[in-house]
Formats: C-alpha cells, structure tokens, sequence
C-alpha cells in the first residue's frame, strides 16, 4: 500500500507539472533614466563695479561675492574638475584690446551642504573627489542622489584701463567616472 501511494503522487505530480510550466509568467518592468550628474550655478563671481586705476581687488574664499557652483550626481561616484580660468578680463567694446589681468582659484565641499568651511583646495587648476561624504552626509533617500560644492574666488588688478564692461568665460570641465 505504500509503493502504490508513493507511485500515484508521483504519477499525479508529473501531470500537473507540464500544465503549470506551460502558462506564460510576466514581469513588469520600469525605469527612470537620468543623467549622470548635473551642475547649476548657485551664485556668479561679481568683482562689483571698480574705479579705473583702484589697484588690486581681491574676493576672499567665504566672501559673499564668490562663485559657487551645485553638482548634483550619484553618490559615491568618482568626479575630476578641471577650472579653466581666464588670465584676463576683455573690454566688450568694438575695437578695443583693453584687459584686466585676474587670476582666479577653486575649492570644493563634498558633504554634500553648502558650507565654505569644509571646502577643500583644488591642487593647481583641478580636483578629483568622490561626491558624498559619507561621514557627514545622507543622500537623498529616495533618489540615492548627493551634491557638491564649488567656490571660486580671487583678485584682479585695476590699472589705468578705460572704464567700461570687462568680461570672461571660465569653464569648469566636470568628468564622472
């Protein structure tokens, strides 16, 4: 009587099995896709307005008038910047070849809070940092996403130059890896 049960489970089972393997499964899937990384500017550099001939006008790393700039990216991931600095300001006059020199530097911050303080220097022109520190900052729960801070600041010099516009681009090159 036990072999007989144990044939007819069996038996029972096998019928059964290519029943159920038979019916289709499906999985529903979604997906955001994102960017890597973005970047928004938080606050320009402004020297302000200057007098012809004032000397030398220098924005403090911490002043109220430095650059800052937000990258927003996943975190933990790897970043290398790179501040492309103009060595001069240009007169936007039409044939004019007036210049003021400026030299202009960066830190960054990557606890992920807007915080000068923690800022650290970048080593020559550029900086390479994982975005997040895990230490002191909690990325965004439901996004996994972190920011980090960029501080640009520095000092130009006023010669005797004609007064109006100057102006220059600076490039940060922002690479993920």
């Amino acid at each position: 009587m036990h072999t007989f049960t144990v044939i007819i489970l069996f038996m029972t089972l096998w019928s059964i099995l290519p029943i159920s393997s038979a019916r289709a499964q499906f999985i529903h899937f979604s997906m955001k896709v994102e960017p890597e990384l973005s970047s928004n500017t938080i606050q320009n550099l402004s020297f302000g307005t200057l007098t012809p001939g004032s000397g030398i006008k220098r924005i403090e790393k911490g002043s109220h008038r430095m650059g800052i700039l937000e990258i927003r990216a996943l975190a933990n991931q790897y970043l290398f910047v790179t501040l492309n600095a103009p060595k001069n300001l240009t007169r936007s006059h039409p044939g004019s070849n007036s210049q003021i020199p400026i030299s202009l530097q960066a830190s960054y911050n990557t606890s992920g809070n807007n915080d000068i303080h923690t800022a650290r220097p970048f080593s020559g022109q550029t900086a390479w940092f994982r975005i997040g520190d895990t230490t002191t900052s909690t990325p965004d729960a439901r996004t996994g996403w972190e920011s980090a801070f960029i501080y640009i600041y520095g000092d130009m010099r006023i010669g005797d130059v004609p007064e109006g516009l100057y102006t220059a681009v600076l490039v940060l090159n922002i690479e993920y890896l």
